[in-house]
């Protein structure tokens, strides 16, 4: 397990935006950045606990859902297992 907190950015395949996401001791942050050359924050959430669930094309931390494409959703999915977080992917 690695140092807390970490951090990621992971392109969204979506109109340039950027989903930066923070794991900390007992909590994880997303906040979803702009394309533009001075980003903005778009919007956040933070899960109070160290769990996320997937959808086909969605990252969902607390009670916000992020469209990801799906090799991006991949990605972040399995770096967010490596830094133990919990993921629940959704059923077929």
């Amino acid at each position: 397990m690695s140092t807390r907190p970490v951090e990621a950015l992971f392109p969204t395949g979506h109109a340039g935006q950027t989903l930066a996401l923070m794991i900390c001791t007992d909590w994880i942050w997303a906040g979803l950045y702009d394309g533009k050359v001075t980003p903005s924050l778009d919007g956040c959430a933070v899960a109070p606990r160290l769990r996320a669930r997937t959808t086909t094309r969605h990252l969902c931390i607390g009670r916000d859902t992020y469209a990801l494409a799906p090799r991006v959703l991949q990605r972040a999915t399995r770096w967010l297992r490596q830094h133990g977080v919990h993921v629940q992917e959704a059923r077929a």
